[in-house]
This record gives structure tokens, C-alpha cells and sequence, in this order.
């Protein structure tokens, strides 16, 4: 999590003028806009506070306060400690550090004081320039050390005691993650507000890269309960679209619509009519997936509600573009530890598909943290490797229908049988495929899509949208049910809340979130039934972790999304248990 980019927040003795990324006075005592010759050179903003005779910046200052007064104000109504007597971990609010807790207490007395309506403007005035200066001061001061230590797992165990031995000191002493996290936040807000102010561009610029960076992990989520006070829709508003400007990023089609859809004047859009087969019947339904729930969705709810009209037998092949082995497959998912037998199989001859993947670092991500894809080398010879192994399969050519959902390019694959293929769709359809196959893999999904025998189904609005983006099918949603837990809330463990794994890490969040319960049974708060104890879904013992009524014995669960579309919210959700989720109230 680098905070920046090019130019970087510290101080230059001497300045290359000639260099693109010079420090402009923000970054170096020299001001060349300050007419006043007795200016302080420990202030890099050269603003005379003693001095009412203003100089150049200071009048830029004055007729820029105006403008940024209603949201400044507006936002400090709600970032001021609730007074609920719950402390946070010393390295949340940085009460170890005198530096960044004098710092801490300034902000927040001068968010009450913009906010005042007896306010004395000439006093905010100067108050804005001396927080501006020394959050500057701090973030240059910091910087070298929050580079050190931002993707250090150091971090994760700040908040287990018996660990601090083996922390770097440096990293206990100095690292304030939501201090230097505010310091980039006051430098966004003030090249906003104070563009004129020369230095205000380059500080906004570096700390947009950090805050960027931030926000890949789960570093963000307690910035609210860290005793600094700044919401997090207020990080989301300086950054707006400001954001997509500085990270180059512009939404396009990596691959042209289908030559169906490529004349002029033609529909973008079009639904594909599908028939209804009445009778009773006896079905048998293969599938082939990375996702197990996303399978078992459809096939256990129409068990559930169709059973008048069909009695359906069902393999699920199940795959995980790592794995090796059966062993592996039945390791990597979390479902064949609640199921097994047809619903989790593993055909070894399938795990030689897994020999075309190639794990590669997705260059769209910028910052230090690249993130690793699997994406097929060639999907021609994916296919035509499918065919060799599978194409004479007893099972597979006896089945009357397929399911696949995860990656959908299995729906590609399972069409060589010419049989229908019902595809629930919970990704963007060009996962794990490269950027050069994408139009012949669109080209042939559309047609898939507008062959009567198939049937495809988006589990959310945002994925029908995706798909409808890059090949002109709309397609109808369908949320998920769940009916195949068949659990119900039963908190026998009453006090014990469960919160679900994330996919990134930062921040230890099972022992914070049990520090603050520690903290809340102190004072009484909202604890006379006993303090809470917060448990990891990870952390769970085996057996714990088997079936769905093992989670339903929680007093509620606490899930952070990392996606627009989590199975475990809909499992939960059906089985009647609270569920907390971060929200701008909250």
C-alpha cells in the first residue's frame, strides 16, 4: 500500500527546478509566491500567523474558505467522537504516539469549532492553514515508515499482546495507519477546496495513491471506530470522480458486440424466447463448476418446488483451477466439507484441464498490491482437450440436461453434447478467459444464449448488466434462495457472534472487533446479558464447520462484503440470522 506515486510526500534540500517532478512549496521552505521576506523556513506554507499583513497565499486562502465551509462543517457534525466511553487499540488512534495524538486532538477540536455557528472566521482561517501544515509535516515526516510497514503482516498481529515481541519497534512506535490515512484525506480535501494554493496538486495526487491502495484491503474498515474523525463517505466523496481521472481508468469493450448485433441501426439488446417441455419426467443433470452453492441453487430448489413434475438425478463435478488432485478439490471447497457423494464429485481426467491455466498479474491494477489471476492459455484447445477426455463419456452423453455456472465458459464446453445447458450466472463471462479469445468466446455465448434449448439466468442485476455490456443479451436475474441449508436461526450460542472470512487481510478483525467488546463490557455498554465474543469463520474447528445448523447457533453474523454478489449473505439471510454489514448510519 505505497501512498504515492511520482512526487512523494518529503522534504527537498535541494531541488532539481528542471525536473517534471520538482517539490513545489508544499515540499520545500522556499516559497516563491511569498512576498513577506521574514518568512518562518519551518513553515512550508510560509503563512505568518502573527503577520495580519497577508501575503499572496494567504488572500488565495481567504477567498477560497467560503467555498469549502458548508461540507468541512457539514461533515464534522458526524465525526466527532460519540463520547460512548469505548477506547480503541492504541494502534488505532495512536495514543502511543504524542506527535500523532496532539494531532488527533487538534483535528477534532477544529472540526467543532468550523462547525460552530459562533465561529470566528478569521480564526478557522488560520486554523485551516496551521492543521494543513502540520498534517503535511506529519505525512513527511511518516511516509518512509508507513512505506516500510503497509504490506508488512507485522501489522496483523499488532492486536495479539503475546506478538508484540515480535514486532518491529519502529512499527509499534511510529506506524498510525489512520492518522497518515487522515493527513492524505486533509491533502485531497484541500487541493479541492485550495487548488490555487501552489503544492496543493502534488499532495492530492500522492495521497490519492495511497488511499487507492488502501482500499484493496480490509485496512479501511474500522476508520470509524478509530478514534480519528473521518467517516468513510467522506474518503469515498474526495475522491469521486476525481479518482477515475488520476488512475487513467476508462470502462470499455475489450471485444467488439457479436456479428449479429454489428449493423447499424440494429437492437443492442435482445431477449431469447425459451419453451416449456410439460409432463412428468425423469431427468439426469450433469454439471461442471468451480462454485458448488451455485449449482446446488437452481437444482435444490426445483427438487424443492418441482417435484410434482420432475425427479431429477444429479452429478456435480467439482473443479478448482489449483488443484492437483480429488484431495485438492475436496480441501479448496468449503461445500464438499457439508455434502458429498453426487453432489461433489471429482473426475481426475477433468484436473488436466487445469494444465492450459496460467497464473498471471493483472496489469489494470496499480500501486505495489498487483493481484493474480488464473486465465486459460488458449480456449480453442481448452475445448478441443475437453472433447478428447469427456466427449465419450457414458455419464455425460446420457445426461438430459447441464448446469454450469463458475467459470461460464463451462457452458461452452458442456454445448458439444447438444443437449440443454441451463447456465446461473454469478460473474462477469469473460472470467478466466484472455483478452485475445474474448470475441470468438462472446460471439459464441451469444449464440448459445439465442438457441432455444439453453437457458441463462444472472443471480444479480450488475451480472445481467455485464453480460448485456459485452454481448448485447439481456438476460432475466434471479436472486438466490438458499433452500438447500435447511438450517434455521438457533442462537444456542448466545453470546458468540460469527463473522465471515474476507478474501484480503489487513487488519486482524476477529481479535479488534473483540477488543471493542472487551472495551464495551467495561462501561456497561449495551452488554447486560454478558460480553460478546467475536469468532472467525476460518478459525472453527472441522467439526464446527460442518453443515449449515453449525452456523445458525450464532447470535448473529458480521460479513464485510468483497463482492456484489456473496452466497454466504443469501445462506444466512434464508436461515434467519442478523446479519451486521458496514452502511453510512453505522
Amino acid at each position: 500500500m505505497s501512498p504515492s506515486r511520482g512526487c512523494r510526500l518529503r522534504k527537498e534540500t535541494n531541488p532539481d527546478t528542471s525536473s517534471s517532478c520538482r517539490p513545489s512549496s508544499l515540499y520545500n521552505n522556499k516559497n516563491k509566491n511569498n512576498t513577506n521576506k521574514n518568512n518562518n523556513n519551518n513553515n512550508n506554507y510560509n503563512y505568518n500567523n502573527n503577520n495580519h499583513n497577508h501575503n499572496n497565499n494567504s488572500i488565495l486562502w481567504r477567498g477560497l474558505y467560503l467555498l469549502s465551509f458548508c461540507s468541512l462543517a457539514t461533515a464534522s457534525n458526524n465525526s466527532v467522537a460519540d463520547g460512548s466511553g469505548i477506547r480503541p487499540p492504541w494502534y488505532f488512534d495512536c495514543s502511543n504516539h504524542p506527535e500523532w495524538t496532539a494531532f488527533r486532538e487538534r483535528f477534532a477540536d477544529f472540526r467543532k469549532l468550523f462547525a460552530s455557528p459562533y465561529r470566528d472566521e478569521e480564526l478557522v482561517l488560520q486554523e485551516v492553514q496551521t492543521l494543513l501544515h502540520e498534517a503535511n509535516n506529519l505525512g513527511r515526516r511518516y511516509e518512509a515508515t508507513f512505506v516500510k510497514y503497509a504490506s508488512d503482516w507485522q501489522v496483523f498481529h499488532l492486536c495479539t499482546p503475546e506478538r508484540l515481541d515480535e514486532i518491529d519497534q519502529d512499527l509499534q512506535d511510529n506506524f498510525c495507519f489512520y492518522g497518515f490515512a487522515t493527513v492524505q484525506w486533509l491533502g485531497i480535501f484541500g487541493q479541492q477546496h485550495f487548488g490555487a494554493v501552489p503544492g496543493m496538486a502534488e499532495w492530492a495526487h500522492n495521497a490519492r495513491g495511497f488511499l487507492n491502495d488502501a482500499s484493496k484491503f480490509n485496512a479501511m474498515h474500522y476508520l470509524e471506530s478509530s478514534g480519528w474523525p473521518v467517516k468513510l463517505v467522506e474518503l469515498a466523496k474526495s475522491l469521486g470522480t476525481h479518482f477515475l481521472g488520476h488512475s487513467e481508468y476508462r470502462p470499455s469493450r475489450d471485444a467488439g458486440l457479436p456479428l449479429a448485433l454489428a449493423g447499424p441501426g440494429v437492437v443492442s439488446r435482445r431477449s431469447p424466447e425459451h419453451t416449456r417441455a410439460r409432463g412428468v419426467r425423469k431427468l439426469k443433470a450433469v454439471a461442471i463448476t468451480y462454485h458448488t452453492a451455485l449449482i446446488r441453487e437452481p437444482l435444490s430448489l426445483w427438487l424443492r418446488v418441482l417435484s410434482h413434475r420432475f425427479e431429477v438425478d444429479t452429478a456435480v463435478h467439482v473443479l478448482d483451477a489449483t488443484a492437483k488432485t480429488a484431495e485438492d478439490v475436496e480441501r479448496l471447497h468449503s461445500h464438499c466439507r457439508f455434502i458429498d457423494g453426487a453432489w461433489c464429485l471429482s473426475d481426475p481426467r477433468l484436473l488436466r484441464l487445469n494444465e492450459f491455466f496460467e497464473d498471471t498479474t493483472l496489469a489494470c491494477h496499480k500501486g505495489d498490491h498487483k493481484t493474480r489471476h488464473h486465465f486459460i492459455s488458449s480456449t480453442e484447445a481448452y475445448y478441443k482437450l475437453f472433447v478428447e477426455l469427456m466427449g465419450d463419456d457414458p455419464e455425460l452423453r446420457s445426461a438430459d440436461l447441464f448446469m454450469c455456472g463458475e467459470p461460464v465458459y463451462f457452458c461452452r464446453l458442456l454445448s458439444y453434447f447438444g443437449v440443454p445447458v441451463i447456465g446461473y450466472i454469478s460473474t462477469p463471462i469473460s472470467v478466466y478467459v484472455n483478452s485475445e479469445d474474448r470475441p470468438l468466446w462472446y460471439q459464441q455465448f451469444y449464440e448459445m444464449a439465442m438457441d432455444p434449448r439453453h437457458i441463462f439466468v444472472a443471480t444479480t442485476p450488475i451480472f445481467a448488466e455485464w453480460v448485456a455490456y459485452a454481448t448485447g443479451v439481456s438476460l432475466p436475474v434471479v436472486r438466490p434462495v438458499t433452500t438447500y441449508t435447511e438450517a434455521s436461526y438457533w442462537p444456542v450460542r448466545s453470546r458468540e457472534v460469527l463473522m465471515l472470512r474476507t478474501v484480503s487481510l489487513f487488519w486482524d478483525s476477529e481479535c479488534i472487533l473483540n477488543h471493542y467488546a472487551v472495551e464495551a463490557d467495561k462501561v456497561g455498554f449495551g452488554t447486560d446479558k454478558g460480553k460478546l465474543s467475536f469468532v472467525e469463520s476460518t478459525s472453527l474447528s472441522g467439526t464446527q464447520r460442518v453443515g449449515y445448523s453449525a452456523f445458525a447457533e450464532f447470535l448473529a453474523a458480521v460479513i464485510f462484503p468483497y463482492a456484489f454478489s456473496q452466497f454466504w449473505f443469501y445462506e444466512l439471510y434464508s436461515m434467519g440470522m442478523p446479519i451486521y454489514m458496514p452502511s453510512p448510519e453505522t
